[in-house]
């Protein structure tokens, strides 16, 4: 009787990209990369309510799997239908 929901999030803006390090650079280019990353994360916007509020749609409905936003949907789909896109992807550099 037990139920497992997998969580699948994009973009949340949470804050998260403040206490995010950044291995293998300066604190200068850390820094520059954090302020990146919290402008990508401001400008998708998206809310952790309604993350939220999808896991509980999930539980409540027995979904084995919530993907919440566009980027979880996008890789997802990659991931079942193209994945050796999916993986190039993963490999890729951003930071740059």
């Amino acid at each position: 009787r037990i139920r497992v929901t997998s969580v699948c999030p994009g973009l949340i803006n949470t804050g998260i990209t403040q206490a995010s390090r950044f291995v293998g650079v300066s604190e200068e280019e850390q820094t520059r990369q954090r302020a990146k990353a919290s402008r990508l994360y401001a400008r998708r916007n998206l809310k952790p309510g309604a993350v939220a509020a999808a896991i509980l749609d999930a539980v409540k409905t027995g979904k084995p799997e919530v993907l919440v936003g566009t980027e979880a949907h996008a890789t997802r789909f990659l991931s079942r239908f193209l994945p050796a896109l999916s993986h190039r992807l993963a490999r890729v550099d951003v930071s740059k």
